[in-house]
């Protein structure tokens, strides 16, 4: 995750995500859960099963 788009953001949007963390808490703890399953299922951690369906890396080998 070398290009983490979390690291440059305004203060403004950094609050914007904090408040759309706390108001939408039981979706991303359900997806969180989800996607710890899967991992497992696929024999990866979770960190590598999140960088293995991130879209931002469709992204970047369509810009190679």
């Amino acid at each position: 995750m070398a290009d983490n788009i979390f690291e440059k953001l305004t203060d403004e949007q950094s609050n914007l995500v904090w408040a759309f963390m706390i108001f939408n808490k039981d979706l991303i703890v359900e997806k969180a859960e989800q996607w710890t399953k899967e991992a497992e299922k696929a024999g990866m951690t979770l960190t590598e099963y999140l960088d293995s369906i991130n879209p931002l890396n469709d992204a970047k080998m369509e810009g190679k």
